[in-house]
C-alpha cells in the first residue's frame, strides 16, 4: 500500500477569490479615480468610460494618443495591484458589442497583452510581471474614437497558495500545466520526499503535438519523455532534494499539457 498523496493542486484547478467587484455591472456610474464600488477606476487622464444598462462601456475618446484605459479597483479604497511575484491570473469576460472591431488589451504589469475582442465569452490566462513597476491591472480599448461593451468580468489568481513554482515558459491554464516556449527549465513542487524511499507517480499527458514531458524526483535521473496518456512510475528517490519536477524533452520541447 501507498501513503497519502503528497502533491497539492495536482490537477491545477485551484483558484483564488474573486477580485472583481460589481462584475455583472449591476451598479451604474461614471468611472473616476475614486469609483471603487463600481469595480473599476479611470486610469491616468483617460475619461469617458462608464457603467450603464448592465454593461461596462470601455471608451477610447477621439483624438488619438494612448488612451482607453481603466484599472481594476480593490472594491473598497484603492486600485488593485499585482504583487510583482509573477502570479498567473484567469480573466473571464464577455464582449457584448464591438462595432468598430476595436482592439482589446490587458496589462500584465510589464506589457499589454492582446486578448480576444469578438462578441462572445472569452477566457484568458496571463502571467503578471516580476520586473515591472506599474503593477495595476488595466484593460485598454486600443482603437481611437470607439467603445467596447463588456459584461460578466471575473479575475481570479491561479494556484493562489503557490503550490507550484514555475520556471520560465511554464504556465497553468484550463488544460493543466503547459510549456509556452522551448525551455529546459522545470515546474516543481517541494513535497517532502525522503531519500532512499520509493514513490508512485501517476500523471496524465494530453494534447501533445510535439515533444514530451519528463518526470524527475529531486535532482535524480530524468525519466524518458511521455506523450498522450495516463502514466504511472515507481521511482526510488536518490537525492536530498525533496521536489517533484516536470521537464520537457531533452531538446526543451513540449507542446501539450500535464495534469492529475
Amino acid at each position: 500500500k501507498y501513503g497519502a498523496n503528497l502533491v497539492q493542486n495536482g490537477n491545477f484547478d485551484e483558484l483564488g477569490s474573486e477580485l472583481v467587484t460589481n462584475g455583472d455591472f449591476a451598479i451604474s456610474g461614471e468611472l473616476t479615480t475614486t469609483s471603487y464600488n463600481l469595480g473599476w477606476l479611470k486610469f491616468s487622464s483617460d475619461t469617458g468610460s462608464s457603467i450603464s444598462d448592465g454593461v461596462l462601456n470601455l471608451v477610447h475618446q477621439e483624438g488619438g494618443g494612448f488612451r482607453g484605459r481603466i484599472q481594476l479597483s480593490n472594491g473598497v479604497n484603492s486600485a488593485f495591484t499585482y504583487s510583482g511575484g509573477g502570479e498567473t491570473y484567469k480573466l473571464v469576460y464577455e464582449v457584448k458589442e464591438n462595432i468598430a472591431n476595436s482592439s482589446l488589451f490587458v496589462w500584465s504589469g510589464h506589457n499589454y497583452i492582446s486578448i480576444a475582442n469578438t462578441v462572445g465569452s472569452h477566457t484568458v490566462y496571463f502571467a503578471s510581471t516580476t520586473t515591472g513597476t506599474l503593477l495595476n491591472l488595466i484593460l485598454r480599448n486600443g482603437t481611437d474614437d470607439s467603445t467596447i461593451k463588456l459584461d460578466n468580468i471575473s479575475v481570479k489568481q491561479v494556484d493562489p497558495n503557490d503550490r507550484w513554482t514555475l520556471g520560465t515558459g511554464w504556465e497553468i491554464n484550463d488544460s493543466g500545466l503547459v510549456l509556452t516556449s522551448t525551455q529546459t527549465t522545470n515546474a516543481f513542487q517541494a513535497v517532502g520526499l525522503v531519500q532512499n524511499n520509493f514513490y508512485k507517480i501517476t500523471f496524465t499527458v494530453a494534447n501533445v503535438t510535439s515533444g514530451g514531458a519528463r518526470i524527475r524526483l529531486g535532482t535524480g535521473a530524468l525519466s524518458s519523455p511521455f506523450t498522450n496518456g495516463t502514466h504511472t512510475l515507481i521511482l526510488e528517490h536518490t537525492t536530498s532534494n525533496d521536489a517533484v519536477r516536470i521537464y520537457a524533452n531533452s531538446s526543451g520541447v513540449f507542446d501539450g499539457s500535464v495534469t492529475n
